[in-house]
């Protein structure tokens, strides 16, 4: 036992860094095969040490691996390059390597130029001017984007500083899968030239009812006992951590908040469930006499309730403040959340930690924020507050593997390897460049002496950070614990 506790504390100040370091890289991607990862790593590899005339390379388009009757394995890639710093050309090729990573060959499948923007003109600056800036800036960015809709455009504004805004509305599939309504400014200087984007609004798309199960039935009925204004009926249905967390006076807060700002309640119904670990997340629409609220009751074991969050609130058709009349600004909650984020890298958390909190008020929906507030708490060793911010972090960001690094650390303290085994586990799922979650479980398996897992880690670590020495260290003194079995 003091052996494994050596080897887990050796890295653990290393895997929360590297969660950090990770932590405003977003949006997350959604799983692939440890195939094609190997793959993808293989081929960025070969351009650090190759091609230097590609002064800029973005990434459009990856195949999926194929393997030949030698054991070859090829991928395609399709890719935009900016040749010294010049041309732009659109490439897709294939790449080749042997079974142990050795390169064999690529073959450039097609190559086609960029076409060069026509030059902005200021004192001619359309719609369909900003339409086509704003569509450039999406096919270079916002790659969890996998679906746009056009809702509505606004009109062309001119600011004081000579800069110019437009308002644009759409419907967006992120990663295949949720929808979600957004409005975003986005602004640009008197040369054509990105300057920024806010974004004004976002809220899922409304899918209408879903299919009754125990845990929408389960609720259905915590929210209509408080809608009843029967609270203590409403914390019998709750597990005990849920009861210390949010007793009765704060269930009653919530929904007097709610009602005083909307009016009665008329109608909750369950519009959508997901899954996160051991957790169903039912989405709840709550419809009342002057709007709505989109509530979200976390469901654990036993049908118990284990969380209830607002996500979003709608007054005829607007979004409107927080239930506790707390002005809402996106923009101002973001750059709070950089403040703090400044403070925590420079090791000044508990200056750090009273912005992020700010920021979580100007913008009770910033992931970023709750996920920064929660390292800051916890560097400070104050585990349950870190706990509670990394789990709305979750609720609001079921993708966010740094929050999921920070609950597996704050469960492995506990005592509780598994659970931290498994936020850890989903974390390095999702994302194959996620090394927080990595490092803790080639770590965490290390100290087990479960070579085979730590092996597989420390590897699967490398293949995102390969110029990292401590894993590349740790790798072969775990490769020397095998050979002396």
């Amino acid at each position: 036992m003091a052996k494994f506790r050596s080897a887990c504390a050796a890295v653990l100040i290393l895997a929360i860094f590297c969660a950090v370091l990770y932590a405003q890289q977003q949006p997350t991607k959604p799983p692939i095969s440890a195939d094609k990862a190997k793959m993808m790593g293989y081929v960025d590899d070969f351009f650090m040490n190759n091609a230097r005339d590609i002064t800029m390379r973005k990434s459009l388009e990856w195949g999926d691996p194929t393997t030949d009757d030698k054991g070859n394995v090829s991928i395609t890639y399709k890719f935009l390059a900016l040749i010294w710093d010049k041309d732009r050309i659109t490439f897709e090729s294939k790449f080749t390597f042997d079974k142990d990573g050795k390169f064999v060959n690529f073959e450039k499948l097609s190559a086609e130029p960029v076409a060069k923007e026509a030059e902005f003109d200021p004192k001619n600056v359309t719609l369909p001017v900003m339409q086509g800036l704003v569509e450039k800036f999406f096919s270079e960015n916002f790659r969890d984007i996998t679906a746009r809709k056009t809702v509505k455009w606004g009109d062309v504004k001119t600011n004081d500083n000579g800069t110019f805004s437009i308002d644009y509305q759409c419907e967006v599939t992120i990663w295949d899968k949720d929808k979600m309504t957004i409005e975003y400014r986005f602004t640009f200087d008197q040369k054509g030239k990105y300057v920024g984007h806010e974004k004004l609004s976002s809220e899922p798309v409304k899918t209408g009812k879903v299919e009754a199960t125990p845990e929408t039935a389960a609720a259905d009925q915590f929210l209509s006992e408080i809608a009843a204004g029967n609270y203590d009926k409403a914390i019998a249905l709750c597990d005990e951590t849920m009861k210390k967390e949010m007793p009765i006076a704060m269930l009653k807060k919530i929904w007097t908040d709610l009602t005083t700002q909307f009016g009665k309640s008329t109608s909750i119904q369950a519009i959508k469930t997901e899954k996160l670990l051991e957790y169903i997340r039912v989405h709840e629409e709550c419809r009342f006499e002057k709007g709505q609220a989109v509530l979200l009751v976390v469901i654990g074991k036993e049908l118990k309730i284990s969380g209830l969050f607002v996500l979003s609130l709608d007054q005829a058709g607007n979004i409107v403040e927080k239930s506790t009349f707390v002005k809402l600004d996106p923009a101002a909650s973001r750059k709070k959340a950089q403040e703090g984020w400044q403070c925590f890298m420079q090791g000044n958390s508990a200056e750090g930690e009273p912005l992020f909190l700010v920021a979580t008020e100007l913008d009770p929906q910033n992931a970023n924020a709750w996920q920064g507030l929660g390292w800051s708490q916890w560097s400070q060793g104050k585990k349950d507050e870190a706990k509670k911010s990394f789990e709305t972090c979750l609720t609001l960001d079921k993708r966010n593997t740094a929050a999921m690094n920070g609950l597996g650390q704050i469960a492995q303290l506990a005592g509780d390897t598994e659970r931290a085994i498994g936020y850890w586990t989903e974390g390095a799922k999702l994302d194959p460049r996620a090394t927080g979650p990595m490092a803790s479980l080639a770590a965490v398996y290390d100290g087990k002496d479960d070579y085979e897992n730590a092996i597989k880690y420390y590897e699967m670590w490398l293949r995102a950070e390969p110029n990292n020495d401590h894993a590349k260290t740790a790798l072969a003194k775990v490769k020397e614990k095998t050979v002396k079995q």
